[in-house]
């Protein structure tokens, strides 16, 4: 007979054991496809969109607020 060292259940075939798993735990391994991306996978990805994004959006806020400071200066009339 067979130890089963890594579970309590088993496959056996003429080799000997060829996958054992648990029943009693929740998770032994955790798979992961290719299209099951997290965030940090996204802003890695695009990451230089993402920074000229917040630059181009900076520099018309800028830009705004330097308007708004010269009209508020201009001689009225």
């Amino acid at each position: 007979p067979q130890e089963l060292g890594r579970g309590d259940v088993a496959f056996i075939d003429h080799r000997g054991i060829n996958l054992a798993f648990s029943t009693k735990r929740d998770r032994l391994i955790e798979i992961r496809y290719p299209d099951d991306r997290s965030l940090m996978q996204y802003l890695k990805k695009y990451r230089l969109g993402i920074i000229g994004g917040v630059w181009l959006i900076g520099s018309i806020g800028f830009v705004l607020l330097l308007r708004g400071i010269y009209r508020a200066r201009r001689p009225k009339g």
